[in-house]
This record gives structure tokens, sequence and C-alpha cells, in this order.
């Protein structure tokens, strides 16, 4: 568009385009900052609901006292930014008040560490957007007026001191083409001693000399640009070659670090775990007696004296006890993932149908985490028939269910904060002539790239405490390894984890 205009004219309009869009994008950056710092100290408002209202209201409702939950509820009706108040609990409503179509979040009442209600609080963030809107069409047209006075500057600036004077010497060299084979100067503006008359000068120097060297300057460029054609193939092969051997190089080193890491747990493992398994045993027998003795000691108190007595501490002490079992079992299953972890458990490998064990490994890693877990997600299989295969059938399975629970636990963690959201889980079993190819895909919450360093690694978990022991990886590393296979996790934050394992058709 601008091909066949003046350089005035291009200079106020590239002039104008630049300044503008510097101007908008930087104004943008300036708003959007003040925007998400503004928005920010919206957001506060659940932090300071959360530590302010949240304690005395669930206090409130455990006593059930409705006058008070009113009043404190009325209180933080009233709190800056704050357009929606509701209070309940699984029987009834006990306070509901201001506009619903806002941001919303939902706060557990607890009293004794048990739920007893919902907070759900909603905040306005329509004025930010009114407020910001307006301030942006206000810088967007003071900033357009600027642009505009200062190009008009320009342009009238540019078409003295500069356009004026180019013309005049453009003009010329258009009405004399002939000017290098005739040897004529350009006659214009030789006297001055600016950067316009610098480029007069040099000019008539090139004119002097661009006949006589043209020709040798062709052969050369002709002659240069074959050997740098060749040359610049010759550096990209090399240059691709590098690249692949510095891959493997680090492939190599990642793989060799993690073996190193495993071998060395397990000369420890084995003599921790026994040391610790038996007083774990006492520990669980003790308690388990401690609460069948209190139960045959309040067996043995009368009915008349029980009428006195405050028997809400028996179940105090059942449940310290129940509580300190599970915490033990739970020491005893992180001890067997280590004595697991440290050493085989099947001596011989033994011929399977791999399809047949992977489908039976889906079907109960699925049951397993529906018992434990209100969750479901859209399964599909692609199970080709590969025929039979020399595993270790049980630690092979236990590879499938890790994979599999992960993957389940990922989809139902982003169903939770995502109500529109589809969860789907993949599992596929293919082979050529040289190995077999298992992949388990999910559409869940994805590995980080700085987690994803340490997956293989024990005891690394990204599950909250109490969830994950970290060693399921780390055991599933080391079984595929065992088999003479490979695992690999392609994944993207937000985008789900697709596990690749390679195992060879023959047993190594």
């Amino acid at each position: 568009m601008l091909k066949d205009k003046s350089l005035s004219f291009k200079t106020i309009v590239i002039t104008w385009a630049v300044t503008s869009f510097f101007t908008l994008v930087f104004t943008s950056i300036q708003i959007y900052f003040e925007y998400v710092d503004e928005k920010e100290h919206l957001l506060d408002t659940f932090e300071i609901v959360e530590d302010l209202y949240v304690p005395p209201l669930s206090q409130s409702l455990w006593i059930m006292n409705k006058n008070i939950i009113v009043t404190q509820a009325d209180g933080l009706i009233g709190y800056p930014y704050v357009s929606y108040v509701k209070i309940e609990d699984d029987i009834k409503v006990y306070y509901e008040q201001g506009i619903k179509d806002h941001k919303n979040k939902v706060f557990p009442l607890t009293f004794n560490d048990t739920k007893i209600g919902l907070l759900t609080i909603g905040l306005d963030t329509k004025f930010l957007e009114k407020k910001f809107f307006k301030r942006v069409m206000i810088t967007v047209l003071i900033q357009g007026f600027k642009t505009i006075v200062v190009c008009i500057i320009l342009f009238f600036a540019y078409e003295y001191i500069v356009a004026k004077s180019l013309r005049k010497v453009s003009l010329y060299l258009e009405t004399h083409p002939d000017l290098a084979t005739s040897g004529k100067r350009i006659p214009y503006e030789t006297d001055r001693e600016d950067e316009l008359g610098v480029l007069v000068k040099n000019l008539n120097r090139f004119i002097d000399y661009i006949f006589g060297l043209n020709k040798a300057l062709k052969e050369l460029n002709d002659d240069l640009e074959d050997k740098v054609s060749a040359r610049t193939d010759l550096l990209i092969k090399k240059n691709k070659q590098l690249v692949n051997v510095i891959e493997d190089l680090e492939n190599a080193h990642s793989q060799l670090a993690t073996s190193e890491k495993l071998a060395s747990l397990g000369k420890m493992t084995a003599g921790i775990a026994h040391e610790i398994k038996n007083p774990i045993y006492i520990i669980v027998n003790s308690v388990s007696l401690l609460a069948e003795l209190i139960d045959e000691l309040v067996e043995g108190i009368p009915e008349d004296a029980k009428k006195n007595m405050d028997l809400s501490l028996n179940e105090e002490i059942k449940d310290l006890c129940k509580r300190s079992e599970q915490s033990c079992n739970r020491v005893s299953n992180i001890i067997n993932n280590m004595l697991s972890l440290s050493r085989g458990t099947e001596i011989n490998r033994v011929s399977k149908n791999l399809s047949h064990l992977l489908d039976n490994s889906v079907n109960f890693a699925i049951d397993a985490f529906r018992s434990k877990n209100n969750f479901q997600a859209r399964v599909e299989k692609t199970l080709e028939e590969v025929g039979e295969l020399d595993v270790y059938s049980s630690e092979l399975t236990r590879v499938f269910i890790n994979i599999i629970d992960n993957s389940l636990y990922s989809l139902m963690k982003k169903a939770e904060e995502d109500k529109d959201y589809k969860p789907v889980l993949r599992v596929s079993l293919s082979k050529d002539e040289k190995r077999i190819l298992i992949e388990i895909e999910d559409n869940g919450l994805g590995i980080s790239e700085e987690n994803l360093k340490n997956i293989f690694n024990p005891f690394f978990t990204t599950k909250p405490s109490g969830e994950g022991t970290g060693l399921g990886m780390s055991m599933a590393y080391d079984i595929i390894k065992k088999h003479g296979g490979s695992i690999d996790l392609n994944t993207k934050e937000g985008e789900g984890v697709k596990t690749i394992i390679n195992l060879p058709l023959e047993s190594t």
C-alpha cells in the first residue's frame, strides 16, 4: 500500500503506526498490571473472610444460634466487595442474601474437624471491569491525539529538511539513467556538508567506478553464493548430528542417575524396613487389644452405674485407637513398598497373555478407585491381541494399577475444579516386529516440567500428605527396567499425561 507513496507520507504513516502500536502495548501492559493488582486485592477478600468470619460462624452454627448467625452474616454482607452470602448445612439454609451471579467461593464450616455446614461467598467484580474500560477509552483517546500531533510535526520537519532535497536528487537520477555509462555527475547538493551532501558525493564516486567493477563483482558474487550454499548445507548436517549426540548423552546421563539412586535405595531399605516392622506390629496388636479391653470394661459396669456415667470418653478412646491402627497400617504399607522396591517378589517369569493381563489390571484399578471415590470417567480401551509374553506377572500388574490409579486421581481432581470437564482415560496395546507398546493416557491435570524431572525418584509425590507414598512410579521404573523395557511420560501441565511403556518381544 505504501510502495508508490512519497517518503514524507511513508514517514508519517510509519511513525503513526509504530507510535500507536507501542503506545497501545505499553498502556495496555500498564493497565493490565493495575487491573491484576486491584483484582488480587479484591480476591484477598476471600482470605479475610476465611480468617475472620469462618471460625465464629462455625461456632455459631455448632450451637445453632440463628440470631448470632444472622448478625454475623449481616456484617459479612456489608463487607466491601461482598455481594452474596449463603450459610447452610445438610438440612436447611440459615441465611442467604445478595446477588449470586458473580465470582463465588465455598468455605467448609467445621467444628472439632467435623464438617457441619457450608459458607458461600460471592464477590462483585463488575465494577472493576467498568472502571478499567473507562480508563482504557480515556487513555486511548489521549494517546491517539498526542500521536497525531507528534506525527504532523515530524511530517513537516522531515519534508522541509530531508524530503525536499532527496526529491530533487532522485528526479535528476531518474531523468539521467545513463550516468554510470556516460560518467556524468550529480550537480545538486554537492556544496552541502551534512549527510545529504556526503551522500551525493559518495554517489558520484560510485558512478565513477561502478561500470568497471560491475562485471567482476557479478562473477565474484556468483562464485561466493555457490561456496556459501555448500558450506551452509555442511554446517546444517553437522549441527543436526551434534544435536542428536547431545540428546543421547543427556538421556544416558538421566537414566544412569536414576539407576544409581534406585540401586542405593535398594541397599538401605531392606534393613531399615525389617527393623521397623516388628514394633509396628506390636503397636497395632496392642491398640486393637486396648479397644477390646475398654469394651469389656464398659460391659462390666452395672447398668445403674452407667446411667450416671459419661461414656463418651469410651468412644473417643476407641476412635483414637482406630486412628492409631490406621496410621500403623499406612506405615506398614510404606515399608512393604520399600521392600518391594529393594527386591523382586517373583523369582521366575511366567508366560502370560499380555492383553488379558492389561485388561484385568485396568478393570481392577477402576473398580478399586470407584470403591474409595465417588467418581467415574469414560474409559477407551484399544487392546490388540499380542499373544503371550514371559513376564513377572504380579509386578507388571502392579505397574499398570499404579499408573491407572494416578491417572484416575488426576482426572478426579480436575473434575473437582471444572464442572463442565469430561474426564477420559485411554489405554492401548500394540506391537511391531521388535517390541510391545503400551500407552495409558488421560486428559487430567498433567505434570509440570519441574516435577517431571523427579517423577521416578523414590518418595517423590505430587499428592497431598496422606494420599501417596511416592514409591509407585519409582517401583514402576524399576520393574519395567527389570523386564528390559523403558517407561516415558509425555505431559504438559493442564493437558494430561501419556505414559508410554516399551517391552521387548524377547525376554532379556
